[in-house]
């Protein structure tokens, strides 16, 4: 049975991404579909990942790929990696999830929990654009049985 050595993915909006068979290997995703269909035609749809998020996500892949092979320390790059816009870090998060990549999910959602640390609930609404929906009354309350959340 012949494996090929690129896969091509093809994202959300119609691009093409062809990339190594082992880079494409981290996703568990891309893996079980790739173990359950014919390695011969390595063609695989991402229908929930536009272009944008699934090159970044990719870069991503690469990187932990040749960081796999050499004696690098990427916390560096990752630091740098996940410094984006909270919209972007969104998208990447839903891509790392559909994708399966969970050194990816957990890369982000450090970087998401930084953000939140040391925050108001109120700065936190702000940064990640959320309505409060609670009365005043019942903000209230909930700072009443919750106290210990707001210190």
């Amino acid at each position: 049975m012949a494996f090929t050595k690129k896969v091509t993915l093809r994202s959300s909006d119609g691009e093409l991404f062809i990339i190594d068979r082992a880079v494409a290997l981290q996703s568990r995703t891309i893996q079980y579909v790739l173990e359950d269909t014919n390695p011969v035609d390595a063609f695989i749809p991402v229908p929930a990942v536009d272009a944008r998020t699934l090159s970044k996500v990719l870069e991503y892949c690469k990187k932990h790929l040749i960081d796999l092979n050499a004696d690098f320390d990427c916390s560096e790059w990752d630091k740098d990696f996940v410094d984006v816009e909270v919209r972007m870090l969104y998208d990447l998060i839903m891509a790392a999830d559909y994708l399966n990549i969970p050194p990816l999910i957990d890369l982000i959602c450090d970087k998401i929990a930084s953000l939140f640390k040391g925050q108001t609930p109120e700065k936190i609404r702000e940064i990640f654009n959320i309505e409060n929906d609670f009365s005043k009354e019942e903000e209230e309350d909930f700072k009443k049985k919750s106290g210990w959340a707001f210190k």
